[in-house]
């Protein structure tokens, strides 16, 4: 088999992201890593024949892209492609293209936009073959021949990719009953390249996921879309030994909320400390996972960041989102992260259909106030698949050819101003960044020397390219 994962460029030294659940334009100059890449490659052989084109993290001009693409072996079998929300009408020119060079191979596309129906018709009118909707289970034989398939008129049935543009069950099937897979090592050795994460310590780092999915369903996410899959104890801690060989340093658990199964990933904790692999690690988490054990694991194991959803200071009101945190419960986390030394980073949404400015403003002030190191303020979007967006189109705010992203929107839902809120979201950074007690606590918490460039580095990106930047625009 010969395979290729494809990413293109981002035109205007804007970097996006593109993910199966969520695509966006990245705050400062990080870019993770292709994840649905990285766990697609573990159900290769290990003599198939795989590369690795990324036009933005390499950051390619379009002749060099289409050199890369052209260069590809000529006998290829599979190639797969990621666009997104974020860049969707951008990233279509370039599919239009690789479709011309290759006619006879399988194409494969991925991301968020696909999650409503009328972009996947859209994208089958281009002669691609099928679209993946999760990245595990794959059976890369079956994938292949899709093509030959559909030519020949053949039956066809699969489980992990669409193949026609109709409405798709698993966008109904919102069942949170975790399922679990056994899963070969991905290519990690493949993802070797600049890619970045702001709580990263070290530059050599790679991605790992113990749960694609969520087993939540905030109406202005996506993720609870995704059907949660959940890797056995086993197989992570075999990738985490593989990862160790292959010299890297960090990894950055991508899971939508590591932790769940909580008395599965308890374990797996230990077994982690049991084999002193000596690497780093940050992850996603939720109030609700929390007690003191599972933090001391953590910490024990190598965690030094974890990464919070609180939104909103009006925790009450964010049960109209079916987002339920217990207040109680926020705090006892965040003192004793606190306490063990474990940094805080809380994202927060501003925007949301209910809020006036003065809630907004008790956000931030929230924000400031609250034992936390990092402050992630992020526009409510109509995020495609989402009730927000459904909500939205329905209520005549948006169209629905409009799109958004997570970070950068061009739509408000909100009761202010698109201009309004930005507005607010610069200040807010400002306001959280620019201040002695986050400058301790990031001083405080610092492992290296290279620990202490990322920090400033993405200080540089966030605070003086977008804020100081802007405000040179400006005047």
């Amino acid at each position: 088999m010969i395979a290729s994962f494809v990413i293109p460029p981002s035109k205007n030294k804007r970097k996006f992201i593109r993910l199966i659940d969520c695509s966006h334009e990245t705050k400062a100059d990080y870019l993770w890593q292709p994840n649905d890449y990285i766990i697609m490659s573990s159900y290769f052989k290990d003599d198939d024949q795989l590369s690795l084109i990324d036009g933005t993290v390499d950051e390619l001009n379009d002749l060099e892209f289409y050199n890369q693409i052209n260069n590809l072996n000529k006998k290829i079998n599979l190639i797969f492609f990621s666009l997104g929300s974020v860049s969707y009408y951008e990233d279509v020119q370039y599919l239009k293209k690789i479709r011309d060079i290759y006619k006879q191979a399988t194409i494969c596309v991925l991301g968020d936009i696909f999650l409503e129906e009328n972009f996947r018709k859209d994208i089958f009118d281009l002669d691609v073959d099928a679209i993946i909707y999760k990245p595990y289970n794959l059976d890369i034989e079956k994938i292949a021949t899709i093509r030959q398939l559909k030519k020949g008129n053949s039956v066809y049935d699969f489980d992990f990719v669409i193949t026609d543009y109709k409405e798709h069950p698993f966008l109904k099937d919102r069942k949170k009953k975790v399922t679990f897979v056994k899963s070969n090592l991905p290519r990690h050795e493949l993802f070797k390249k600049s890619y970045a994460w702001p709580f990263l310590t070290t530059k050599n780092f790679t991605t790992v996921t113990t749960m694609w999915g969520c087993t939540y369903s905030c109406s202005y996410c996506t993720s609870g879309l995704m059907h949660p899959i959940c890797k056995d104890n086993e197989d992570i801690i075999e990738e985490l030994k593989y990862i160790k060989k292959l010299g890297f340093k960090e990894v950055q658990f991508f899971d939508k909320v590591f932790g769940v199964p909580k008395n599965l990933r308890k374990e797996l904790l230990k077994k982690i400390i049991s084999e002193d692999l000596n690497l780093k690690y940050s992850c996603y988490f939720h109030p609700s996972v929390f007690d003191e054990e599972i933090l001391s694991l953590m910490k024990n194991a190598g965690f030094h960041t974890i990464v919070i959803g609180i939104d909103s200071k009006d925790l009450k009101n964010l049960a109209l989102y079916n987002r339920k945190v217990n207040e109680n419960v926020l705090h006892d986390l965040l003192d004793y992260a606190d306490k063990i030394g474990i940094s805080v980073c809380a994202d927060f949404i501003i925007g949301l259909p209910h809020e006036n400015k003065e809630d907004i403003y008790n956000t931030i002030n929230y924000a400031k106030e609250i034992k936390i190191d990092f402050a992630s303020f992020n526009i409510a979007a109509p995020l495609p698949g989402s009730t927000f967006r459904e909500n939205a189109i329905k209520s005549g705010t948006i169209k629905s050819e409009n799109l958004s992203d997570t970070l950068k929107t061009s739509i408000s839902i909100s009761k202010l101003s698109l201009k309004e809120l930005n507005s607010i979201r610069e200040k807010a950074n400002i306001a959280f960044y620019l201040r002695w007690k986050i400058f301790y606590r990031r001083m405080k918490n610092l492992k290296s020397l290279e620990h202490f460039l990322i920090q400033i580095g993405q200080f540089n990106g966030m605070i003086a390219k977008n804020f100081f930047g802007n405000f040179f625009k400006k005047n």
